[in-house]
Protein backbone atom coordinates (compact mmCIF):
# COMPACT_ATOMS: atom_id res chain seq x y z
CA UNK A 1 0.00 0.00 0.00
CA UNK A 2 1.29 3.38 -0.90
CA UNK A 3 2.33 6.09 1.66
CA UNK A 4 -0.09 8.49 2.37
CA UNK A 5 1.38 11.94 2.77
CA UNK A 6 -1.06 13.94 5.42
CA UNK A 7 -1.87 17.40 4.96
CA UNK A 8 -2.92 19.58 7.28
CA UNK A 9 -5.92 19.72 8.48
CA UNK A 10 -8.38 21.18 6.07
CA UNK A 11 -10.00 24.56 6.65
CA UNK A 12 -13.57 25.08 5.10
CA UNK A 13 -12.65 26.43 1.82
CA UNK A 14 -10.96 23.26 1.49
CA UNK A 15 -13.70 20.93 2.33
CA UNK A 16 -15.64 19.54 -0.37
CA UNK A 17 -18.98 22.02 -1.17
CA UNK A 18 -20.92 19.14 -0.02
CA UNK A 19 -19.48 18.35 3.16
CA UNK A 20 -19.66 22.73 3.37
CA UNK A 21 -23.36 22.46 2.26
CA UNK A 22 -24.16 19.34 4.88
CA UNK A 23 -22.17 20.88 8.22
CA UNK A 24 -24.04 24.23 7.48
CA UNK A 25 -27.47 22.13 7.76
CA UNK A 26 -26.67 21.38 11.10
CA UNK A 27 -25.27 24.53 12.51
CA UNK A 28 -21.70 24.15 11.90
CA UNK A 29 -20.73 27.52 9.86
CA UNK A 30 -17.39 28.59 8.45
CA UNK A 31 -16.52 31.63 10.70
CA UNK A 32 -16.81 28.70 13.71
CA UNK A 33 -15.09 25.87 11.95
CA UNK A 34 -12.11 28.20 10.35
CA UNK A 35 -11.52 29.02 14.12
CA UNK A 36 -11.35 25.92 15.81
CA UNK A 37 -8.15 24.63 16.78
CA UNK A 38 -6.97 21.80 14.39
CA UNK A 39 -7.60 18.57 16.66
CA UNK A 40 -11.55 20.27 17.08
CA UNK A 41 -11.67 20.80 13.09
CA UNK A 42 -10.43 17.16 12.62
CA UNK A 43 -12.38 15.54 15.42
CA UNK A 44 -16.03 16.89 13.30
CA UNK A 45 -14.20 16.54 9.84
CA UNK A 46 -13.48 12.68 11.16
CA UNK A 47 -17.03 12.10 13.04
CA UNK A 48 -18.64 13.47 9.50
CA UNK A 49 -17.28 11.36 7.07
CA UNK A 50 -18.48 8.42 9.75
CA UNK A 51 -21.71 9.38 9.97
CA UNK A 52 -22.16 10.51 6.22
CA UNK A 53 -21.11 7.53 5.11
CA UNK A 54 -22.42 5.18 8.24
CA UNK A 55 -25.82 3.28 7.15
CA UNK A 56 -28.45 2.47 10.13
CA UNK A 57 -31.48 1.43 9.44
CA UNK A 58 -31.26 2.03 5.63
CA UNK A 59 -29.92 5.74 6.47
CA UNK A 60 -26.96 7.73 6.50
CA UNK A 61 -26.15 7.93 10.11
CA UNK A 62 -25.81 11.71 9.35
CA UNK A 63 -29.53 11.84 8.64
CA UNK A 64 -30.26 11.76 12.75
CA UNK A 65 -28.07 14.44 13.46
CA UNK A 66 -30.00 17.62 13.23
CA UNK A 67 -27.67 20.45 15.25
CA UNK A 68 -24.14 19.86 16.09
CA UNK A 69 -23.93 21.64 19.04
CA UNK A 70 -20.13 21.03 20.48
CA UNK A 71 -16.95 19.34 19.21
CA UNK A 72 -14.11 18.54 21.31
CA UNK A 73 -10.94 16.96 20.29
CA UNK A 74 -12.32 13.41 19.29
CA UNK A 75 -15.96 13.95 19.92
CA UNK A 76 -18.74 15.75 18.66
CA UNK A 77 -22.25 15.99 20.48
CA UNK A 78 -25.69 16.66 18.41
CA UNK A 79 -29.27 17.22 18.73
CA UNK A 80 -30.94 14.15 17.02
CA UNK A 81 -34.05 14.80 14.51
CA UNK A 82 -35.55 12.13 16.91
CA UNK A 83 -34.15 10.77 19.46
CA UNK A 84 -36.29 8.22 20.02
CA UNK A 85 -35.63 7.11 16.21
CA UNK A 86 -32.03 7.08 16.69
CA UNK A 87 -32.21 4.78 19.37
CA UNK A 88 -34.62 2.76 17.95
CA UNK A 89 -32.34 2.66 14.49
CA UNK A 90 -29.57 1.68 16.28
CA UNK A 91 -31.51 -1.05 18.26
CA UNK A 92 -32.49 -2.31 14.77
CA UNK A 93 -29.07 -2.32 12.75
CA UNK A 94 -26.88 -5.63 13.09
CA UNK A 95 -23.98 -3.40 12.78
CA UNK A 96 -24.63 -1.84 16.31
CA UNK A 97 -24.76 -2.89 19.75
CA UNK A 98 -28.00 -2.62 20.97
CA UNK A 99 -28.75 0.75 23.10
CA UNK A 100 -31.45 -0.56 25.98
CA UNK A 101 -32.29 1.61 28.86
CA UNK A 102 -32.91 5.14 29.52
CA UNK A 103 -28.88 6.21 29.59
CA UNK A 104 -27.34 4.16 26.63
CA UNK A 105 -24.85 3.73 24.67
CA UNK A 106 -24.43 2.07 21.19
CA UNK A 107 -21.36 1.03 18.95
CA UNK A 108 -20.19 0.31 15.71
CA UNK A 109 -19.68 -3.45 15.70
CA UNK A 110 -15.97 -3.73 14.17
CA UNK A 111 -12.25 -4.12 15.29
CA UNK A 112 -11.15 -0.75 13.95
CA UNK A 113 -12.27 2.61 13.77
CA UNK A 114 -15.57 1.72 15.48
CA UNK A 115 -18.24 4.93 16.15
CA UNK A 116 -19.70 4.92 19.21
CA UNK A 117 -22.73 6.70 20.38
CA UNK A 118 -23.51 7.55 23.90
CA UNK A 119 -27.23 9.48 25.85
CA UNK A 120 -27.81 9.89 29.46
CA UNK A 121 -31.21 11.03 30.35
CA UNK A 122 -29.18 13.72 32.16
CA UNK A 123 -28.45 15.36 29.30
CA UNK A 124 -32.01 15.52 27.39
CA UNK A 125 -32.18 15.54 23.77
CA UNK A 126 -27.86 15.34 23.66
CA UNK A 127 -26.17 12.34 22.35
CA UNK A 128 -22.32 12.16 21.95
CA UNK A 129 -20.21 9.99 19.26
CA UNK A 130 -16.82 9.56 19.07
CA UNK A 131 -14.44 6.73 17.22
CA UNK A 132 -13.25 4.08 18.68
CA UNK A 133 -9.70 3.05 17.13
CA UNK A 134 -9.75 -0.14 18.84
CA UNK A 135 -13.46 -1.52 18.72
CA UNK A 136 -14.89 -3.99 20.67
CA UNK A 137 -16.35 -6.61 18.21
CA UNK A 138 -16.42 -10.20 18.29
CA UNK A 139 -18.41 -11.82 15.86
CA UNK A 140 -22.16 -13.36 15.61
CA UNK A 141 -22.71 -16.05 18.22
CA UNK A 142 -23.29 -17.57 21.64
CA UNK A 143 -19.47 -16.52 22.69
CA UNK A 144 -19.70 -13.16 22.08
CA UNK A 145 -20.12 -12.55 25.92
CA UNK A 146 -16.84 -14.25 27.01
CA UNK A 147 -15.02 -13.40 23.94
CA UNK A 148 -15.72 -9.51 24.69
CA UNK A 149 -13.84 -9.70 28.08
CA UNK A 150 -10.96 -10.98 26.17
CA UNK A 151 -11.30 -8.42 23.43
CA UNK A 152 -12.05 -5.70 25.24
CA UNK A 153 -8.86 -5.43 27.61
CA UNK A 154 -6.91 -3.80 24.13
CA UNK A 155 -10.26 -1.25 24.24
CA UNK A 156 -9.52 -0.41 27.79
CA UNK A 157 -6.09 -0.13 27.07
CA UNK A 158 -6.52 2.36 24.54
CA UNK A 159 -9.49 4.14 26.54
CA UNK A 160 -8.73 7.57 25.43
CA UNK A 161 -7.35 7.32 21.80
CA UNK A 162 -10.33 8.54 20.43
CA UNK A 163 -8.93 11.88 21.18
CA UNK A 164 -6.14 10.67 18.39
CA UNK A 165 -7.42 12.48 15.68
CA UNK A 166 -4.63 12.24 13.44
CA UNK A 167 -4.75 8.52 13.95
CA UNK A 168 -8.14 8.18 13.29
CA UNK A 169 -7.82 10.42 9.75
CA UNK A 170 -4.89 7.72 8.85
CA UNK A 171 -7.30 4.91 9.96
CA UNK A 172 -10.09 5.99 8.01
CA UNK A 173 -8.61 6.78 4.73
CA UNK A 174 -6.73 3.51 5.19
CA UNK A 175 -10.84 1.51 5.41
CA UNK A 176 -11.62 3.86 1.90
CA UNK A 177 -13.42 6.68 4.02
CA UNK A 178 -14.42 9.59 1.79
CA UNK A 179 -11.11 11.20 1.48
CA UNK A 180 -12.51 14.42 -0.06
CA UNK A 181 -13.36 16.45 3.57
CA UNK A 182 -10.29 14.09 5.23
CA UNK A 183 -7.68 15.50 3.43
CA UNK A 184 -9.01 18.68 1.94
CA UNK A 185 -9.23 20.11 -1.89
CA UNK A 186 -6.27 21.85 -1.62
Amino acid sequence: MPAILIKPVPLWDDLPQTAQTDLVSRGCQEPLFDSLHPEYRLSVVNLYVKLHGTIVSGKSAWHYVRNITRADVGIIDFIPRNLAELKTALEREYTFANPGGADWDSRELRLKYSMHFKHKSAWGQMVSVHIDPVGLYTGPGPFRKPEAVIFGIPHLMCYYHYKLVEDIRLGLLGQGWDKGPLLGKS
